[in-house]
């Protein structure tokens, strides 16, 4: 996997000391939800077209604005300051997966994932594991598609809860949805698995010195 290390600054996130980094896979990218987001949605798309035929490229354009806004809006809808979304995948199947991330007030004796996890409030499968940001609380569920959904037959959300400081809870939430296939199972599991690879690479950094950093090879944030 080839990542590029994108720094996220402090505005509109867990606090004013609370900015942090995550690893992107190579074809992965994060817009944000608040102010900004349309341009970041235009700057997308201006890139992922630049090298489509001339004449086509409006029609691409207007595609990628309307498969992409919406999920922007829906993680925007659910208190999540940025969206992580894979634009481009090794394989052409109808299996999908994208990325929030969000803060949420807890109570103030909330002082840790061991915490969430003894509070018990939970969907699905819960473990507390070890990541760069501290210990999370990790959640798989299994949920039937939404109705909306008419050709989604799995959906899979994967969360990690973090507590960076007592009655501060900050939530990445993974979903993965896929249509039946030969082999969606192996595909679903498989985008799990690098949608939690860039959950896991989530850690604090000191928002006083924000930096992008991209490169095509082994490059990764630092704070």
């Amino acid at each position: 996997m080839t990542p590029d290390g994108t720094p996220v600054p402090e505005d509109d996130g867990p606090g004013p000391d609370m900015g942090y980094t995550v690893v992107l896979p190579a074809g992965w990218v994060m817009l944000p939800t608040g102010e900004g987001a349309d341009r970041a949605i235009d700057d997308l798309v201006r890139t992922l077209v630049a090298e489509a035929p001339r004449d086509s490229r409006r029609a691409r354009g207007d595609a990628l604005r309307r498969a992409i806004s919406p999920l922007v809006a829906e993680a925007r809808a659910a208190q999540a300051r940025d969206v992580i979304l894979p634009v481009a995948q090794p394989w052409v199947v109808p299996a999908s997966a994208s990325l929030t991330i969000g803060t949420v007030p807890a109570h103030a004796e909330v002082a840790s994932a061991h915490d969430l996890h003894v509070a018990g409030a939970t969907r699905g499968e819960a473990s507390v594991t070890a990541t760069p940001a501290g210990p999370a609380l990790r959640e798989l569920v299994l949920v039937p598609p939404r109705e909306e959904e008419e050709r989604v037959t799995s959906r899979r959300e994967v969360t990690y809860s973090w507590v960076p400081r007592p009655g501060t809870v900050v939530i990445a939430t993974l979903v993965v949805t896929a249509t039946q296939f030969d082999g969606s199972e192996q595909i679903s599991l498989a985008l799990q698995d690098l949608g939690e690879a860039v959950m896991g690479s989530i850690a604090w950094t000191d928002p006083s010195t924000p930096e992008t950093v991209t490169a095509d090879e082994d490059t990764h944030a630092t704070p």
